[in-house]
């Protein structure tokens, strides 16, 4: 068995666990222990460690690992300038995601069927985690009845339920997690599920020769849709479109508030903390409301700092330039890939994706698979061009 095979499988099994450990802490957040999220956080880390050391050969020239790798330099040192209260743990959190995206990158660009592989286990991650939101729903132990955060564990496995390539199955789990996402009564879910999923649905028009065929999978889709909507709505006592029509008086939640007192403390930060910023959680320690910034880039830039935050915009603009790739390409992954991005802005604008890692590492283990079949493709059409140009100067 070769070596990055049994990586693999370990890769796959330390996922699963680290979903399964990272909902049971938030679903009772409250009265858990940090301490088994650590851990399998901490192993996540020693295991890209080592897949890294016995694969160093297959990194090549790519931006996005490029920054990822920098990312895992710079921001401990970022984080002991800013006297963290708890460095250790703090670093463990933070380099996670660009530990799975390199792992996910060196493993499918080992060999690109491994993309099928995770794409597996993400679809089991889900069907798990729905599990989970589920039972947020019903226990007497979630502190808020009415909606339940869990059902961000489901939607941030989208691209790779996206990204299957049988449709009767893709639109069935579609299907299901769009009602779990009605049902969640969440107003940025049920936002990025109609995002996601109305592209998905009017691809049907150009995807088929047989136009009829087209707009009847297309109508169909769309009734389902719509009448899933209308039965949780009313089973819900029209608390969906309550809560969209009293947006612009609860302000988002309140996240305009929020942001206004995150600029505040910003504005009063030292030269020193706007370079290397505060550490990590810095806004909900330093917050008087005891939350977060709810925005990614303002919890980036006030955790880590201005040089920390221009890294990441490089990144996510690396990720976006990858967008274009795929659609120049038409590629299958085109719109799987354009959902992540969708969910990725919605997500980080109005709430936290990169501050606890615990989901966001679903979408990043896709764009580093993802960028590895990119890259795979790169180097295919690089070496037929040479040999064509090899072929064309012999005949000379």
């Amino acid at each position: 068995m070769k070596l990055n095979t049994l990586f693999l499988y370990f890769y796959l099994c330390f996922l699963l666990l680290f979903a399964i450990v990272s909902a049971s802490f938030w679903l009772d957040f409250r009265n858990n222990t940090p301490i088994p999220k650590f851990l399998i956080t901490l192993l996540l880390d020693l295991f890209g460690v080592c897949v890294c050391f016995f694969n160093i050969n297959i990194f090549g020239v790519n931006r996005g690992i490029a920054l990822a790798l920098i990312w895992i330099l710079l921001t401990p040192f970022t984080l002991y300038i800013a006297h963290t209260s708890f460095l250790l743990s703090d670093i463990v959190s933070v380099v996670l995601w660009p530990f799975v995206f390199i792992t996910s990158y060196i493993l499918v660009r080992s060999n690109n069927s491994n993309f099928y592989k995770l794409q597996t286990t993400f679809v089991w991650i889900m069907g798990v985690m729905l599990l989970f939101f589920l039972y947020s729903k019903h226990s007497k132990t979630i502190y808020d009845l009415e909606q339940s955060n869990m059902i961000f564990f489901p939607l941030l496995t989208l691209p790779w339920l996206m990204s299957l390539k049988r449709n009767v199955i893709k639109i069935l789990f579609l299907l299901l997690l769009f009602i779990m996402i009605l049902y969640s009564l969440k107003r940025s879910a049920i936002i990025v599920g109609f995002l996601c999923f109305a592209p998905y649905i009017f691809s049907f028009l150009s995807r088929y020769r047989n136009k009829f065929l087209g707009v009847l999978l297309s109508f169909s889709l769309v009734l389902a849709l719509g009448v899933s909507f209308y039965a949780i709505n009313q089973a819900s006592g029209n608390i969906i479109t309550e809560r969209f029509s009293t947006m612009g008086e609860d302000e988002g939640s309140g996240r305009l508030i929020i942001y206004g007192l995150v600029f505040d403390m910003q504005s009063h930060s030292s030269d020193m903390e706007w370079i290397f910023g505060h550490g990590h959680y810095a806004v909900r320690q330093d917050s008087i409301w005891d939350m977060s910034a709810h925005n990614d880039f303002l919890e980036v830039l006030y955790d880590y700092g201005i040089i920390v935050l221009i890294l990441y915009i490089f990144f996510i603009v690396n990720i976006i330039r990858q967008l274009f790739v795929l659609r120049k390409r038409n590629s299958w992954l085109y719109g799987a890939y354009f959902a992540s991005l969708i969910l990725f802005f919605v997500q980080s604008m109005v709430s936290h994706l990169i501050l606890y890692a615990s989901n966001f590492i679903f979408l990043v283990a896709f764009w580093g698979a993802v960028q590895a079949i990119i890259d795979t493709e790169n180097n295919r059409m690089r070496y037929e061009n040479l040999d064509n140009n090899a072929r064309c100067s012999y005949g000379k």
